[in-house]
């Protein structure tokens, strides 16, 4: 898939070149090209200035604004606690959301419906915390009796072919496989919590929640772990502010790697703008102009969202850059990522790797 330079979700691969995209400073990306549909400016919108066209593995659908629910689509800033039935996922995509405002890493979460391999159905919930976040809930989830040593499996699965529109599950087999055994996991009647509190650094701070039972009774374990584990801000609404500061970092991550280093980790609400503002001016980039203007939320890849800064991909043409794409075409390179972790196109080419 190719992809605006930065953290890239496992997909097919699917090459494009710049040269493809230049000189379009007054035209909009189709839909019909990116499956991607227009949004308010304070929403996750599709890319619709100058930059590397993203192009998915299936149609993606447009991102929902940051206080209203979506309908439809892939990605909403409104998780639907009070009914799990609500979740939209169609083939083996799970849905995105875009919540909170400094725990979660990426301020992403994703669900999927599932059937274990004993008929049961479920969902699970993935998420990775940071900053002060990670000592917390880590603390939390001990304190309330968590066993350590688990292996943090993936479950092998195939798409259900039988389901209602809008609610595919996995159906799993008893093929797994994983890392080393280093998740703690906390289990009680209808839910468990696996987190991974070390190595591999790709899944530091992962905490996957599984909830057993329909649609209604998920719902309600889903409840009881939230109650149990005080996880209460995790899944509330971003704040206009820290998205303000989320797009900014990303984009300073991009120009001043080493600065953003520096705030890596940093809880969301306590770095503030002026000083993010006084970084991107030491390299040029004034906080008001039109580059950090054209900053946009945009899912480019079935439930996984990320910033995308349109004018980029004029800075990778003029230093030679004509195809960016990312290859994860079986589970065993995707494990290879998991545990010895995928370099940026820019880290990549900053180590000559």
């Amino acid at each position: 898939m190719a992809t605006p330079v930065g953290k890239k979700p496992a997909s097919s691969t699917s090459a494009v070149p710049a040269s493809s995209v230049s000189d379009r400073t007054a035209s909009r990306v189709e839909k019909k090209a990116t499956g991607v549909a227009s949004l308010t400016a304070d929403g996750v919108d599709p890319l619709s200035e100058p930059g590397l066209i993203v192009r998915s593995v299936r149609g993606g659908t447009a991102i929902g604004d940051a206080t209203e629910p979506m309908e439809s689509g892939n990605v909403s800033s409104s998780f639907p606690l009070d009914d799990l039935g609500r979740i939209e996922t169609t083939g083996r995509w799970a849905q995105g959301f875009r919540l909170d405002s400094g725990s979660l890493r990426l301020m992403w979460m994703n669900a999927r419906r599932f059937e274990a391999s004993d008929g049961t159905p479920g969902f699970e919930l993935f998420f990775q915390l940071h900053g002060a976040a990670f000592d917390t809930y880590r603390a939390r989830i001990e304190e309330r009796g968590a066993t350590s040593g688990h292996k943090f499996e993936f479950f092998a699965s195939t798409p259900a072919t039988d389901a209602e529109p809008g609610k595919t599950f996995a159906r799993r087999t008893n093929e797994t496989w994983g890392p080393a055994s280093n998740a703690t996991r906390l289990s009680a009647d209808g839910w468990t919590v696996d987190f991974v509190a070390g190595d591999p650094e790709a899944l530091k701070g992962g905490v996957r929640i599984q909830v057993r039972g329909d649609d209604a009774t998920a719902t309600q374990n889903l409840k009881d772990v939230i109650k149990s584990l005080g996880l209460q801000s995790l899944f509330a609404p971003p704040a206009p502010n820290a998205l303000e500061k989320f797009k900014l970092l990303r984009l300073l991550w991009q120009v001043a790697p080493h600065a953003a280093e520096s705030l890596r980790g940093r809880n969301v609400e306590q770095i503030k703008l002026t000083q993010i503002h006084a970084l991107l001016e030491e390299k040029g980039i004034d906080p008001g102009g039109d580059r950090v203007k054209g900053l946009r939320f945009q899912e480019v890849y079935p439930g996984y969202f990320t910033v995308v800064d349109p004018l980029f991909s004029e800075t990778l043409r003029a230093s030679g850059a004509r195809y960016l794409y990312s290859t994860s075409d079986s589970a065993r390179r995707v494990l290879q990522q998991l545990s010895g972790g995928q370099k940026s196109s820019l880290l990549s080419s900053t180590l000559g790797s």
